[in-house]
């Protein structure tokens, strides 16, 4: 793995110790394929994926359509099939090149949907394939006579969107079929993620833009029973992902599927002292062993690419639960954290960077830039302005790369993360590359990302921030207001839409930027007056609230958003134990340190005001600029200095009036401003004594603002500066620096006074509501882990916070107290605090560890994984009286021949006719069930007997004969002379997607409240949660679902037992039914959608 440049933030030591847990290839192929593209290497131009079975070569332009045609003829030239709509198939032969250039000849056969033969002669002229696969055009027609949907179907494929030949050939095939959605598809850019009229109430507030309750930008409601599944396929996709670190996860929410894709941050390649550095919440999720989890809500499978909803959230276990699931993706979005939002906004364009990576063979820098913009997504899949791919970047572990394309989620799970871990490197607003990337992640400098941040809330959210660093919110709105009540140089938010209203102007409603400096510094105190305390903000956001539905004029809160916005210095309240000890020591202590007839007394040192109490707060990231070129002065002070290697930095005070912090939080220290005298030369002051920067030069704030909950009276901050006084202008008695590269603010020290208000309301400031939601607000203020800004944010924030479930654990401890700094004793001034030695408690530092994840999937993710490509295996998917017997695998021993019943047996049965509705979709998915339980039937190897001679799909006859000879249920059976259990299964039209309805016919069974029990009703109905619309799953297929019913009744507690006195009577299908419902209502199960058709 090449080494990352040195501006990048990412750490990852591929030489940890221990044994974490985790495959050496899968753990370097994590943290390999998430860093940033690598150092450019000449890339050889070719194809972007193709259909498996097709191999490589090049597919773009007219010579990747040429390209395509061959591999194609190939395929199809002599005659073959092709899958089509619901599992139909077609047939394809005679391909050839048509009389025209860049024209396509073929003759097409297909049952539609109403199961008439067609074979159409097909010519397709094709148009624009400049930009094929991307874009082109295509003229179809036959000389044939047309079937009705032709004409249609034709109509619908005249602009065709990122399919290659033989996709474009299955679209043509489904539409004709019966597939009312199929077409060419939708041009990037009119559908993917650009909204005309979007409503920005979502985004204002950061929560999640894709949790919109209509489904217009996720998966249709209602449509997920009429699309294909293919069950082999997601398997095959979920054991990629695995074999990549990732844990897939698959949930059924009523009319659509979600796939989930998760990994522990713990697992991710970036340092966890980089992520304190962006946000405590990241922090806290790293220690609390969270995982990312991206969710993709689907309604068919493989994907529809531009039908994909995305939710994204931190969560103890690998994918939330069902009702966790259902909240996030029909209520109020996932539960809010630092980048949520950014990263949810990203993937509006994934669709358009997909595509172009995959069709135009760009990388995935590339790809992203023109994605992510309109402009040049319309020239290129508009105007044909492709650019050349000469010399790129390639992905480490790029799954495009790797020939992965088909496998969507994944592709778009690790785009997700690869923009996670890099998020430094991008706007997050518009997604783009920034010039240079800071240490935490921000807008980029456009002016309509930054207006996007500071007006309208677009980007990292400023709800987050008054949340989880309220105290800094309220300082920070201090020193504005200090700022433009003085006369120092003030910057004034201006290009930003504040809007002054006329209750200040006494005339009309005016913008900020048409008043005059005085008069809109003058505004800026005023509007920052109408503001309630930053505690009432935060307990308002608690309960849910929008910012913008406070009280106050729409100008006050632009100011608020515009003060945290344009602060680029990262600043967090240092936490107890940090920063400079005894600041706040008892007046005795530090009196007694003093000299002798010192007039410094403690007195005069807190600004005569005994009862001011000084905050502290740490810089963690300064601007961009900043950062980097006091690094630089390192590495140069370093090279020529050796004692500069061992002591990098040295620490001193910088005090400095009230109203000049509000600039020097955003411009760093200069010295442009002079406040005082310049006895010892041009350049900023500094003290190694605290006593002098805040006795004598931080002076008083004379303009405190009513409102504060901390009242501010004067600050002075504790700086490293690089430990080269020899270039300073002056060292003594006072190191006065005029290179401000060498200058880092470490500490900001403000001293104030907390009123009575503000502190009883800082002890009360979660929502007072009763009741769980309430009580789960409360909980959530009180964690950082995951930031609420809602009912049900605060409902996400708690789950799974606490201790770590059994079999997970962080290896090594991940967490070390922060060292005090080391000062250079060879300085000839010493550093005090007051007249004691300066002592400084450093941030805490967190050691990079991996979480070791041994927990089982839920038995609906074991069906998926551990279900063969054959449809052959089963397994355990019931989660009841036989937990724990997981990845049971069938009987594959040939058993003894069956005997059917004799029909005499039958006729003392009532039987109902079989269900009256049918579907498409059901009926190939029955067919194909059948077909296979047949052929495992005629192998011997089924533990119960299905009459082949069965003429109808939607009802089918079971005998159930084998059972464990050790059985009560067998000796039972065998002293009856009984040899089978003779049951019925009725499959409803919306099979898979429903579960089927099973009950037993005869014998009569033991009911469960007289010793009966092998999940059997007193009707006879099989009811456990599997066969509810709660546990059901369509990746479950009969021959398992029918196993685990028989495996149930002779091992589950109570085990299964006929009924002594009554067991020779047949049970009635009213009976059954009424029993399945009231089991099921009992368990809280729900009863699958159209159930009392199956009795009809």
């Amino acid at each position: 793995m090449p080494e990352p440049e040195p501006e990048v933030i990412i750490v990852y030591d591929s030489d940890s110790e221990g044994d974490f847990g985790m495959d050496d290839e899968i753990q370097a192929a994590v943290a390999a394929s998430l860093l940033d593209d690598g150092p450019a290497k000449k890339r050889v131009r070719t194809d972007s994926p193709v259909p498996k079975g097709y191999g490589t070569g090049v597919s773009f332009g007219s010579e990747g359509w040429k390209s395509d045609f061959e591999l194609a003829k190939k395929k199809w030239g002599s005659g073959g099939t092709l899958e089509g709509y619901a599992g139909m198939e077609g047939t394809i032969d005679s391909l050839s090149l048509g009389d025209a250039d860049q024209s396509i000849s073929l003759k097409l056969g297909y049952e539609d949907i109403d199961g008439k033969e067609n074979k159409l002669q097909l010519e397709m002229y094709f148009q624009s394939l400049n930009t094929y696969p991307a874009s082109y055009k295509v003229i179809c027609c036959s000389p044939s006579k047309l079937p009705k949907r032709a004409s249609t179907t034709f109509s619908r494929f005249e602009n065709i969107y990122d399919l290659d030949i033989p996709s474009l050939f299955q679209k043509i095939l489904s539409s004709l079929q019966g597939d009312d959605e199929a077409d060419g598809g939708t041009a990037p850019g009119l559908a993917d993620g650009i909204e005309g009229d979007a409503d920005t109430d979502t985004e204002l507030d950061g929560a999640d833009p894709w949790a919109d309750g209509s489904g217009s930008l996720g998966p249709t409601p209602g449509t997920a029973f009429e699309r294909p599944f293919d069950r082999d396929l997601l398997r095959q996709h979920f054991l990629q992902a695995k074999k990549r670190g990732y844990r897939p996860g698959f949930t059924q929410v009523s009319d659509f599927w979600v796939i989930s894709y998760s990994i522990p941050l713990k697992n991710l390649p970036i340092d966890p002292n980089v992520l304190g550095m962006w946000d405590d919440g990241l922090v806290e999720a790293w220690k609390n062993d969270k995982r990312l989890v991206l969710l993709m809500g689907v309604n068919s499978y493989p994907p529809q690419l531009d039908q994909m909803g995305y939710w994204c959230c931190f969560h103890s276990d690998y994918k939330p639960s069902l009702e966790e699931t259902v909240a996030i993706t029909r209520d109020h979005g996932a539960s809010s954290f630092y980048l949520a939002a950014p990263l949810l906004n990203y993937l509006k364009s994934f669709s358009k960077c997909y595509k172009l990576r995959t069709s135009l063979a760009l990388d995935w820098a590339t790809s992203d830039q023109i994605g992510m913009d309109d402009e040049m997504t319309r020239r290129v899949f508009h105007e044909g302005q492709v650019p050349e791919p000469v010399a790129g970047v390639l992905a480490k572990h790029d799954p495009v790369e790797q020939g992965l394309s088909d496998n969507i989620p994944l592709c778009a799970f690790w785009w997700t993360l690869r923009r996670f871990v890099n998020a430094p490197n991008y706007c997050l607003n518009c997604g783009l590359q920034v010039s240079l990337p800071s240490l935490r992640p921000y807008v980029c400098d456009k002016a309509l990302c930054l207006y996007g941040f500071m007006s309208l809330g677009l980007g990292p959210s400023v709800e987050h921030t008054i949340i989880t660093h309220p105290s800094v919110v309220d300082i920070l709105l201090s020193f504005a207001h200090s700022a433009a009540s003085g006369r120092t140089r003030m910057e004034l938010p201006l290009h930003l839409h504040i809007e002054v209203p006329a209750e200040f102007t006494h005339s009309e409603t005016k913008l900020i930027d048409t008043l005059s400096e005085p008069d809109g510094r003058r505004a800026l105190v005023w509007l920052i007056d109408q503001l309630p305390s930053v505690s009432d903000i935060r307990t308002h956001l608690l309960k849910g609230n929008k910012l913008k539905l406070i009280d106050v004029p729409s100008g006050s809160i632009g100011v608020l958003r515009w003060v945290v916005g344009s602060c680029r210095a990262y600043l967090k309240e240092a936490k107890p134990g940090e920063g400079v000890q005894h600041v706040n020591g008892d007046k005795e202590t530090a009196d007694n340190a003093a000299p002798a007839g010192s007039a410094l007394n403690w007195s005069y040192y807190h600004g005569g005001m005994p009862s001011g109490e000084i905050k502290q707060f740490t810089f963690v990231v300064g601007s961009p600029e900043q950062e980097n070129s006091f690094r630089r002065e390192i590495e140069l002070a370093q090279a020529r200095n050796k004692n500069c290697k061992k002591y990098p930095t040295l620490m001193a005070f910088h005090g400095s009036h009230a109203e000049r912090w509000h600039n020097i939080l955003r411009k760093g220290l200069d010295f442009t401003d002079q406040a005082n005298g310049r006895a010892y030369g041009n350049g900023v002051y500094f003290a190694s004594d605290s006593a002098t920067s805040m006795g004598s030069y931080a002076t008083q704030n004379m303009t405190p603002r009513d409102n504060a909950d901390f009242k501010v009276i004067k600050a002075a901050a504790l700086v490293e500066l690089v430990n080269v006084p020899d270039t300073f202008v002056s060292s003594n008695p006072y190191y006065v620096v005029n290179n401000t590269k060498q200058i880092k603010p470490f500490l900001l020290l403000v001293q104030g006074t907390t009123p009575l208000a503000a502190e009883e309301s800082s002890k009360s400031d979660e929502p007072k509501a009763d009741g769980p939601l309430a009580q789960s607000q409360r909980q959530a203020s009180a964690s950082t882990a995951i930031t609420s800004q809602g009912p049900l944010s605060s409902l996400m924030t708690t789950l799974g916070v606490g201790k770590a479930k059994n079999g997970k654990k962080s290896i090594t401890s991940n967490e070390k107290e922060g060292e005090l700094f080391k000062h250079d004793p060879s300085l000839k001034l010493k550093p005090k605090w007051y007249y004691m030695p300066l002592e400084v408690r450093m941030p805490e530092k967190l050691t990079r560890t991996t979480f070791v994840d041994d927990d089982p999937d839920d038995p609906a993710d074991q069906a998926i994984v551990n279900h063969p490509p054959s449809r052959q295996q089963s397994s355990n998917v019931f989660n009841g009286s036989s937990a724990g017997k997981t990845n049971m695998q069938p009987n594959k021993k040939i058993l003894p021949a069956f005997v059917p019943s004799p029909q005499a047996r039958f006729d003392r049965i009532e039987l109902l006719p079989p269900p009256s509705e049918n579907s498409v979709v059901a009926s190939k998915t029955l067919a194909k069930e059948w077909k296979a339980l047949l052929k495992t039937q005629e192998a011997g190897e089924l533990p119960f007997y299905v009459n082949p001679d069965s003429d109808n799909l939607y009802c089918w006859l079971l005998e159930l004969h084998t059972f464990p000879p050790d059985s009560h249920l067998f000796s039972q059976m065998k002293s009856h002379k009984l040899n089978s259990i003779i049951a019925e299964l009725r499959f409803p039209a919306t099979f898979p997607h429903s579960p089927p309805f099973m009950r037993i016919l005869h014998p009569r069974m033991l009911p469960f409240t007289s010793g009966g029990g092998g999940n059997i009703t007193g009707g006879g109905s099989v009811c456990n949660e599997l066969m509810t619309g709660t546990g059901w799953n369509p990746a479950f297929n009969v021959e398992s679902v029918v196993r685990e019913v028989m495996t149930n009744m002779t091992e589950a507690t109570p085990p299964a037992k006929l009924d002594p006195g009554l067991w020779d009577r047949p049970y009635s299908m009213r009976e059954a039914i009424d029993a399945f419902k009231r089991v099921a209502k009992a368990h809280g199960w729900q009863i699958p959608k159209d159930f009392d058709k199956l009795s009809v």
